[in-house]
């Protein structure tokens, strides 16, 4: 194996492990709670409840009102009991009132949900997955798996994909908040009205919350690059898009736009998106000419996107923070406005950048062009688990390089593997004919991200707790990125 492209692969290796190997651990448990990142099989679905809301948040919930469960092997004219559970998610949202918990059990959920029931404040409408991402909804046609048009909202831990739909999860309430989902293998349609693996919508709403989600694969264009798709979409007022983990889009990882102002976009790890990394920006004819401002960008992992790291677009004023982000291998730059120059036409410039030198050439981001024979709805694909497909797209983005099955099978089992483990250097544990392991090159890149990733944050914008609940900071400062390992 050619110098290079070994020590490309081991480097490649090692960074996955350090930023990846964590999600197959939650992600094999039979019952796990995301806010903690633990297993409990003794866990009781109240319990569940309240660490899922207070994980990100730390918000004490009061007694629901009322519980109801939903099972595959349930009947919608059931009572909606634990004993007795309904069939359907969305013959459940059609009777849950404020302060109801809906308790979804594994299974798949061919159907499309909508909900328009508000919660309050101190009675919010909750949606639980028993077993994160056990339970799946899918669409086969142009439906959208999930819509809500309420207020007070927590959708929480399900598996969304389609088949045929522009959106995979759509909000068009205040106060929602979406935590803990896999979100993947939503088609979009690239024209201008385009699509999202989840969206934000309805531009008089306000401070949604999009906390610890996983979005890949969002466009069917992939991986050709449409501009109107994108993974994660924020259109309204202020909310939080906190830990979330958004790769192997055809568009932008994080989108801010048309209503977008106060927003806060910190500790997410975006990669293999081929457009943006993140971008944000006001379009000033959904607001009424009243121009954004105080965007908080912090502590973010982007790498190998097809155009910019991280954009601003127009509509703006000169009061955002970009700090403390870690920014490499982006097809033109890392930073750039509407016209790719920085600073941007509105004065913002970024501050403590952590920004490595790409030890590949980047993927070129390369246009989808519509044909008489291309079809604009991608036909139904595999769902994708988090596991080896995220380990070869993570792969492929810090290397330039694939995972190759004849000579790296990722003999180190991920879900065995410490956190620990990882960052004392021990990514790929034997040594096999194919694989001319250069330990020193390894060690020598690990400790360099190391450095970079860990007490090198800002308290700026960041949230209290990692993907997995884990208070922040665990050192002296906050990690960079949705982990934090210290």
């Amino acid at each position: 194996m050619h110098r290079s492209k070994k020590i490309q692969l081991l480097i490649g290796g090692f960074l996955l492990f350090i930023v990846v190997a964590v999600i197959p651990l939650a992600t094999l448990s039979d019952k796990i709670n995301p806010a903690h990142g633990a297993s409990h099989s003794r866990r009781t679905e109240n319990d569940l409840h309240g660490n899922w809301v207070r994980g990100p948040h730390r918000t004490k919930q009061p007694t629901p009102k009322k519980v109801l469960y939903v099972s595959p092997s349930g009947n919608d004219n059931n009572d909606g009991s634990k004993r007795h559970p309904f069939a359907t998610i969305g013959h459940a949202a059609q009777v849950v009132t404020p302060g109801t918990i809906v308790f979804v059990l594994p299974g798949i959920y061919n159907e499309s949900i909508t909900l328009n029931v508000d919660g309050t404040a101190d009675q919010r409408i909750s949606f639980y997955s028993t077993k994160r991402w056990g339970a799946k909804i899918h669409t086969s046609n142009s439906d959208v798996p999930w819509t809500t048009r309420a207020d007070y909202v927590d959708i929480v831990g399900f598996d969304i994909s389609s088949s045929g739909s522009r959106d995979g999860l759509v909000n068009m309430g205040s106060y929602i908040r979406t935590i803990g989902n896999h979100i993947h293998d939503i088609p979009g349609v690239c024209d201008n009205h385009g699509g999202s693996g989840m969206t934000d919508g309805d531009y008089e709403e306000h401070d949604n919350d999009i906390i610890g989600n996983v979005v890949n694969n969002i466009g069917s264009t992939y991986p050709l690059m449409c501009q109107y798709v994108h993974a994660i979409y924020h259109s309204n007022a202020r909310g939080h898009i906190y830990n979330n983990i958004a790769y192997n889009n055809a568009g932008n990882g994080i989108n801010l736009w048309h209503a977008a102002t106060d927003a806060v976009v910190a500790n997410n790890l975006v990669f293999n998106n081929r457009e943006h990394g993140i971008s944000y920006g006001t379009d000033t004819d959904n607001t009424d000419d009243k121009m954004g401002d105080n965007f908080i960008v912090t502590n973010n992992i982007v790498v190998n996107s097809g155009r910019l790291g991280i954009r601003e677009r127009e509509g703006v004023l000169g009061h955002n923070q970009l700090l403390n982000n870690y920014v490499t291998c982006s097809g033109s730059a890392s930073f750039g406005d509407e016209g790719y120059d920085w600073p941007s036409a509105a004065g913002t410039t970024d501050k403590n950048t952590f920004a490595p030198h790409c030890r590949y050439q980047p993927t070129p981001s390369t246009p989808w062009l519509p044909t008489p024979t291309s079809s604009l709805v991608a036909q139904e694909t595999p769902l994708q688990e988090i596991n080896e497909t995220t380990i070869s797209a993570w792969q492929q983005a810090v290397t330039g390089m694939a995972d190759d099955q004849g000579t790296l099978q990722q003999e180190t089992d991920v879900t065995t593997n410490s956190w620990q483990k990882a960052l004392t250097n021990t990514v790929v544990d034997q040594e096999t004919s194919q694989q001319e392991t250069d330990t020193t090159a390894v060690s020598s890149w690990a400790q360099i991200v190391i450095r970079i990733v860990i007490n090198h944050g800002t308290d700026v914008g960041a949230p209290h707790r990692d993907y997995y609940g884990q208070k922040r900071p665990k050192g002296k400062a906050y990690d960079i990125g949705p982990f934090e390992i210290a």
